[in-house]
């Protein structure tokens, strides 16, 4: 086994969805994931008859999209630096519940809406390993290019990480939401 590597995952999560990660980790995104998200979430209350079906017929895996540059990967970055400078690129994941897997779909605005209260802004930290190289876990524009930058103290120096594997429970270090400590030290983040 090669050295675990600090990573980031913005999303929108439900407690129990938050619970769950702590406890079994991330999964790679997958049609079965996003149906039993949108099930959990409706067999829980927080979506409507109506809506579940929307969210089912209308998800990522259903509505025509091109699902390969996604589909069974989860979706980090590689530096904090997202985080302050470059907000706009986790905005919609902690803003609109489902992750891309369901609110990339074409919803009317009163769902819309309605994802946009789901859950909160969670910042998943988890420690991998890219020892299997870049063909297994591509990293855009590479894990030396991020490390070299920062140490140059260039203006940006992130990369994205598509991890193709499940990360473990024991695996994620914290979830950081609002109010947690690591997560203020970030202004640009929104709070609910």
């Amino acid at each position: 086994m090669g050295h675990l590597l600090v990573v980031y995952h913005a999303t929108r999560l439900l407690d129990h969805e938050i619970d769950a990660i702590r406890r079994d980790g991330l999964l790679p995104l997958s049609e079965e994931l996003v149906r039993t998200r949108i099930e959990a979430a409706h067999d829980l209350g927080y979506l409507t008859h109506n809506e579940r079906n929307q969210l089912l017929a209308r998800n990522l895996f259903v509505d025509g999209s091109d699902v390969s540059i996604r589909e069974g990967q989860v979706c980090f970055f590689l530096s904090r630096q997202v985080l302050e400078d470059e907000v706009h690129g986790v905005w919609n994941p902690l803003t609109i519940w489902g992750g891309e897997g369901i609110f990339f779909g074409q919803f009317d605005e009163e769902v819309e809406a309605r994802l946009r209260g789901l859950g909160r802004p969670a910042i998943t930290v988890a420690a991998i390993e890219l020892s299997d190289g870049w063909r297994t876990h591509p990293v855009y524009p590479g894990a030396f290019k991020s490390f070299l930058g920062r140490k140059l103290e260039l203006e940006e120096y992130g990369s994205d990480v598509f991890y193709r594997a499940a990360v473990p429970g024991h695996q994620v270090i914290d979830v950081w939401l609002p109010g947690h400590r690591e997560y203020e030290r970030h202004n640009e983040l929104p709070s609910l």
